[in-house]
């Protein structure tokens, strides 16, 4: 696959709530930039050309006036990302404020995607590195198959000096592949460098070398069926 088709996906359309706003919109750099600016940034240097923001309804005038600055170097467009928009079958959530999950969000891209495709959170940092691994594999993959790929962190480099953390532990087989994963919730640091939680009613404890996701996907485009099933 060229760069020119590497696809960029922005999951934009989060509340914020436990953040107390936007934190999507959040500054965090010199004049003005994000967390969001970053990641576009690095996704550009890693190759990308192209990127999607799936947002909700109410903010398009908003990001329509934010991402106009990225235009010029990349071809920008926007997903909304509705409450009834789910497989038939299925109730559209009357009476739901809160947008639904990371998988229906991603659905939400689909008619603006139709090659290998990156996707990550907005309020997150994940550096370059990381979107230059995602590039690799999305440049060597068959676009037609359903072999995909997730980012791993080493725990050590995820947690917070400030309090617990909720992660998403990968459970890999014999051959890499992903065969789990485990969402663990206040992870803090115990002595020996490792790193103790909950999951559920459960304790786990894991070392600080275990890899986790902070929700950066390479996709091919049979994703979006698997999503929809």
């Amino acid at each position: 696959m060229t760069d020119a088709a590497l696809t960029l996906v922005v999951l934009a359309a989060g509340l914020g709530s436990r953040y107390g706003g936007l934190k999507q919109l959040a500054t965090v750099g010199p004049d003005g930039a994000t967390l969001m600016d970053y990641a576009v940034h690095d996704a550009w240097r890693a190759g990308f050309r192209r990127v999607v923001f799936v947002i909700r309804p109410e903010l398009e005038v908003t990001f329509e006036a934010l991402i106009g600055r990225y235009q010029g170097r990349l071809e920008v467009a926007a997903a909304l990302q509705r409450l009834e928009d789910v497989p038939a079958g299925l109730a559209p959530g009357a009476g739901r404020s809160r947008p639904w999950g990371t998988a229906q969000a991603v659905l939400a891209a689909r008619s603006q995607v139709s090659t290998g495709f990156a996707v990550l959170n907005a309020d997150d940092f994940y550096g370059r590195d990381a979107l230059e691994q995602a590039a690799r594999f999305l440049r060597e993959v068959e676009l037609q198959g359903s072999t995909h790929a997730v980012i791993g962190y080493p725990m050590k480099q995820t947690a917070s000096p400030v309090g617990g953390v909720n992660r998403a532990v990968l459970v890999t087989g014999p051959d890499g592949f992903l065969t789990q994963i485990e969402e663990v919730k206040e992870l803090r640091a115990v002595p020996g460098g490792r790193f103790r939680g909950t999951a559920g009613k459960e304790v786990r404890e894991i070392g600080g070398e275990v890899l986790v996701s902070m929700n950066l996907w390479a996709f091919t485009p049979t994703v979006f069926a698997a999503l929809d099933e």
